[in-house]
């Protein structure tokens, strides 16, 4: 399976569970990491074990870099195959729901160099997937880039 498509079927499996936990927030234990404002769910926690359960299912000797429980040693000198992911990026707009955007962001490296990516926004369903010399898209087929734009 290409990385690309890992990242993509996982995005498609996780999207339902992440939503149900969403609707349960009030519900959800949470915790303060170093910052009172940085917050440790029990959807991030879900999330990035889910990841690494199908990681190791389909590439078990690649490495995971998780900004959760213990993951976090990323070095710019990495050799090898490696992933990172933010299982769940605007936990703050997760536990509050004032402003429900919030998404799930992944990377695959090999070395040091990043050559897939992907963001899944659960509440609406978007996914964007980047891979090198692919280009990036959105999953309705939409081509995306960055803008010509010089100055605002």
């Amino acid at each position: 399976m290409k990385e690309v498509d890992f990242i993509n079927s996982f995005f498609e499996e996780i999207r339902q569970p992440i939503l149900n936990l969403y609707k349960k927030r009030t519900e959800i234990e949470s915790s303060t990491k170093t910052d009172p404002t940085d917050y440790l769910t029990k959807a991030d926690l879900f999330v990035q074990s889910s990841f690494l359960e199908r990681l190791y299912k389909y590439f078990p000797e690649d490495r995971l870099v998780g900004e959760e429980s213990g993951f976090s040693d990323y070095s710019e000198s990495m050799r090898g195959r490696t992933w990172l992911i933010d299982p769940i990026d605007g936990t703050a707009n997760f536990l509050r729901g004032y402003f429900p955007i919030f998404c799930v962001g992944i990377a695959f490296s090999i070395g040091s160099e990043v050559v897939v990516s992907g963001v899944l926004v659960p509440t609406s369903g978007e996914i964007y997937l980047a891979e090198k010399g692919s280009g990036a898209y959105k999953n309705d087929g939409t081509k995306i880039k960055v803008s010509n734009t010089s100055t605002l």
